[in-house]
């Protein structure tokens, strides 16, 4: 035992005396623990080498373990052979004997050495100062471990970890790996987000950079969710994630952001962490509407409380079952009964539950016991908890729904309304649904019955229709046909001025032509006012007697053209002056003389029959006009349909003859107006027979009727008689279109009488004005006049203050031909009403009755 050692005490192997040994024993377990090959104890000048150590010196040579070395000499030998060269400096600087000296505590640095492969691999190198009591440094424990595996691992693992959140970044705004611990973070964020912050940096930073860019509203809760303190204390005590949901100020705009952090370890030194950004800007806004439609139809069913009450009431008034739905808690709770004739049936039960049971399983099981195979599917798509509280966040508080069950016990289907009304009950924060079962069966049949009947109105529509198009058809044939003739025999005409023979032949078929085509424009206006209910009978008196004979001499060309023999027959009469629409009747004996000559081939036989049958009331007349003949006779089929508008036999013999298929159809229509019926009797090849019976008011007293004298051939000799009879006589023809103008003069001219033209009602006022009382006989008014029409000139007439102004006689002459242009133009203040076209018969009339 040397000086040293006396004064010291003993000393161990390493150098150390025993005191020293508890100072140092903890440092030397710790190297130990951190060497991996092995180690060095360095007493500053003498050394204590391991095995792995003396391998690295002096190569396979181990038994030299635990002997003394040159320290100098030892570390140059380890620089100059194991030392990459670009770490050669620094490792001969950290190992110079001085630093060892000055040194205070661990220290560690990294060389890397040459490895078997020749490749430079990574060298830890840990210095550890051990000290005595007094703190003086005695001796330095060095170890040294080779880390390039571990590197190598953590690079790979970097390498995927980067991938990884790289790959997350499309999803996530941003990501944060953090380790509290160390107050570390990793960023990985995409283009949104502000790239102020480095890569790496350190929690407290990146929370007060986020912290400022939350708004300031929400700021409180970042903080106590997200601070250093908060966030450590949270996953220390609890794994639970950490979900926060706040506005915060991004690189294009604030936006609605979701802050979620997990924890991704917590070994016993360390607590890492990681935390996703993401953007809900677009979740938010649907949370938002949704809430905004529950709270605008939560308001709404408080606003209608009471109608909603009573609508209630209306639904539960003759529902066959009553029940409540938490479609919330998806429950139902209450007993479900069902009324049927009387009687109260257990549903939960039949379909083998009880309450409370789950709605979706009610629902399933009822759909399969109740409601009929065809609507089972449909049924199970609308009775389903999602379907119907869906529903109600789109705005239906309401559904109805029809299916088809079979009735208990028996094979009869029955049809049912299930009606299903929700509602938000506030206080219990539940959406609630009741429901009504309602028996519609009945209501449905009778829906059936209706619906059948509109298709058969339908389907009767449609061939009404269909005969309108076949009837617009032939109207565009029998009109061009009429035209043609008139067109034709004025060209005719012009051509062949010299000759008047031909000349008064194409004027009689003008003539001819145009009544044909009067006729049919009139048959088109009486139907149409028929159909709109606008149809009226006027009243006069005639002669029935003379009516008939009139009718026959209007028809006499026709009759002897086809050689026809004509029978009148004229029973015993009491009363022949009666009081009726005269012209409606000549209508309609017209159409049924005309067709019995159309329809009867040449040389046949017509008979025409009047009598006088017991009247109802001693006031009113009763007669019967029967048209019979020989003709080509209808079908029993077709006489179905003869009354109907636009119908006509299809029959080919009869493809040539025009008509419109209105007379029959408007005949019948007056004669009911007249309270009158006609019957028809036909058969095919053999002829036809109708019976027309109408009623007519017989008049106080009997005026007598005047006669016209007429001539064989059935013209009237009105124009040989009408002669310059009023020469002298000043009329005032007023008319804004030139050529009925024309056509009027000329035909009063025919009279003698003097004809001043007045384009329109205004100037019609200003000629009475300028002229003494009673220079104008008599005043024909058109009505559609420009300036002023005809009514409002008259009624300026008639309010001027002269003489003649009341007395004047005014007489309407104009297109307007319907009953109600006949009173109108009497409410105006005028005299007469005269149609158009003009004809001279009746012009010669109306001049005789108001010019004597």
């Amino acid at each position: 035992m040397n000086d040293e050692q006396e004064a010291g005490g003993e000393r161990n192997s390493y150098g150390c005396s025993a005191a020293d040994y508890d100072i140092h024993s903890y440092k030397y377990n710790r190297v130990l623990f951190h060497n991996m090959m092995g180690f060095m104890d360095l007493c500053l000048e003498i050394d204590v080498i391991s095995k792995k150590a003396i391998i690295m010196y002096c190569g396979t040579r181990t038994d030299l373990a635990g002997k003394q070395y040159d320290f100098d000499a030892f570390m140059d030998n380890i620089a100059e052979n194991h030392i990459y060269s670009q770490d050669y400096r620094f490792f001969k600087w950290q190992m110079e004997i001085n630093n060892l000296k000055r040194l205070r505590q661990e220290t560690e640095f990294q060389v890397h050495i040459i490895g078997e492969s020749g490749l430079p691999e990574a060298l830890r190198v840990i210095l550890t100062p051990l000290s005595d009591k007094d703190g003086n440094i005695k001796c330095i424990y060095m170890s040294a471990k080779n880390i390039e595996a571990d590197i190598q691992r953590e690079r790979l693992m970097e390498k995927e970890k980067n991938a990884i959140f790289a790959a997350m970044s499309n999803t996530y705004l941003c990501i944060v790996y953090a380790n509290l611990t160390l107050n570390r973070c990793e960023l990985f964020a995409n283009a949104v987000v502000d790239a102020v912050l480095p890569r790496r940096t350190e929690y407290d930073k990146l929370y007060e950079y986020i912290y400022n860019k939350v708004d300031a509203d929400y700021r409180g809760k970042f903080e106590k969710y997200f601070c250093p303190a908060s966030v450590k204390k949270h996953f220390s005590e609890s794994g639970e994630p950490i979900v926060l949901e706040l506005p915060q100020l991004l690189s294009d705009g604030q936006h609605w952001t979701e802050l979620r952090a997990a924890i991704v370890s917590h070994a016993s030194d360390e607590l890492v962490i990681i935390i996703f950004l993401s953007l809900i800007d677009d979740r938010r806004q649907s949370e938002i509407e949704a809430k905004q439609r529950l709270e605008s139809i939560n308001e709404q069913l408080r606003k209608n409380l009471t109608s909603e009450e009573q609508y209630r009431q209306a639904m539960v008034s003759g529902a066959s079952m009553v029940y409540y739905i938490n479609l919330t808690a998806n429950c139902i709770t209450d007993e479900m009964y069902e009324t049927i004739d009387g009687v109260e049936v257990d549903v939960l039960n039949e379909v083998g539950l009880s309450v409370p049971c789950r709605f979706d399983e009610f629902a399933n099981k009822w759909a399969e016991k109740m409601v009929s195979p065809q609507d089972r599917e449909s049924f199970k798509k609308i009775y389903n908890r999602e379907h119907i509280m869906q529903s109600f966040l789109d705005g239906k508080a309401e559904i109805v729904h029809e299916f088809q069950s079979k009735l208990r016990g028996e094979a009869s289907i029955r049809v049912i309304r299930h009606t299903i009304l929700i509602v938000y009950d506030d206080p219990a924060h539940d959406m609630v649904a009741m429901c009504t079962v309602k028996d519609v069966t009945r209501l449905r049949a009778e829906e059936y019955k209706n619906k059948i009947s509109l298709v058969k109105a339908y389907e009767s529509a449609k061939q009404a229709n269909a005969a309108k198009s076949d009837f617009l058809s032939r109207m565009s044939h029998d009109i061009r046909t009429p035209m043609n003739a008139i067109i034709g025999m004025t060209t005719i005409a012009r051509m062949n001025l010299g000759d008047m023979e031909k000349v008064s032949d194409c004027l009689k078929k003008i003539d001819m032509s145009s009544a044909h085509l009067l006729g049919l424009l009139n048959e088109v206006l009486d139907m149409s006012k028929i159909e709109a209910g606008n149809f009226e009978l006027g009243s006069e008196q005639f002669d029935i007697v003379k009516l008939t004979q009139d009718l026959i001499e209007m028809s006499r060309a026709v009759i002897d053209e086809k050689h026809h023999k004509l029978t009148l027959n004229i029973g015993e009469l009491k009363h022949t002056t009666v009081e009726g629409d005269s012209q409606r009747i000549r209508q309609v004996f017209v159409n049924l003389l005309g067709n019995a000559v159309k329809y009867t081939p040449p040389y046949g036989n017509i008979t025409i029959s009047l009598n006088e049958k017991s009247p109802r009331t001693p006031r009113l007349g009763c007669y019967e006009f029967i048209f019979e003949d020989n003709g080509i006779g209808m079908t029993q089929e077709y006489m179905k349909y003869i009354f109907d508008p636009f119908s006509r036999a299809e029959d080919t013999r009869i493809n040539s003859i025009e008509g419109t298929g209105l007379g029959l159809s408007i005949a019948k229509n007056i004669v009911s107006m007249m309270d009158g019926t006609i019957q028809v009797e036909s058969e095919v090849n053999k002829g036809s027979k109708f019976t027309v019976t109408i009623f007519l008011k017989l008049p106080d007293t009997i005026y007598p009727q005047e006669k016209i004298n007429r001539t064989e051939n059935g013209y009237n000799t009105l124009y040989e008689s009408s002669y310059n009879i009023y020469s002298g006589k000043n009329i005032l023809l007023v008319e804004d279109n030139k050529r009925n103008a024309e056509v009027a003069s000329e035909l009063i001219g025919i009279t003698g009488a003097n004809v001043e033209l007045a384009e329109n009602g205004r100037v019609a006022v200003e000629r009475c004005m300028a002229h003494e009382p009673g220079y104008y006989g008599l005043i024909f008014m058109d009505i559609q006049l420009p300036v002023m029409n005809g009514y409002d000139a008259a009624r300026c007439i008639r309010m001027l203050d002269r003489e003649d102004a009341k007395s004047i006689p005014i007489i309407a002459m104009t297109a307007n031909a319907f009953t109600e242009d006949v009173e109108a133009a009497y409410s105006a203040g005028m005299n007469e009403h005269i149609a158009k076209p003009l004809e001279f018969g009746r012009l010669t009339e109306v001049l005789k009755k108001w010019l004597g």
